[in-house]
């Protein structure tokens, strides 16, 4: 009897599915739910358990800690068109704890009249990082 443990600590955007793989082609799998598929899916965080059993009986057991840590969102929104010297407020929204944008500018909304592509660094409480961008 062989056992390991594994972790997966990842940030993740809303409604992420992390596939749980078995491995070792041909085994039979008995995961903690009853599932005996080789690749499990989880969408929360947890410690999952599996026991392979390969085509000579021997069976080794895993598991597996799982931290899916939300990333921050943002509130951006889509490619946007203004008139020529007109102002346009940038506004990557509230979620973050921290915000960076390629301009230099470190507020969670940025004002231009300049067009071109504005990228934004939303760095959220449990230090997840998102990056979105728009093209004025």
């Amino acid at each position: 009897m062989i056992s390991v443990h594994l972790w997966i600590n990842i940030c993740v955007n809303e409604n992420h599915i992390e596939y749980l793989d078995a491995r070792n082609p041909g085994a039979t799998y008995l995961w903690d739910n009853n599932y005996n598929g080789r690749i499990r899916t989880v969408t929360q965080s947890g410690t999952y358990h599996v026991a392979v059993t390969n085509s000579f009986g021997c069976t080794s057991y895993d598991t597996i800690s799982v931290t899916l840590k939300q990333n921050p969102k943002s509130a951006l929104g889509a490619d946007t068109s203004v008139c020529i010297d007109q102002e346009i407020t940038l506004d990557a929204g509230r979620d973050g704890q921290s915000y960076y944008w390629n301009t230099g500018t470190n507020q969670s909304t940025l004002t231009t009249k300049n067009p071109g592509e504005y990228i934004v660094f939303i760095t959220g409480r449990n230090g997840c990082i998102y990056t979105d961008t728009i093209t004025v």
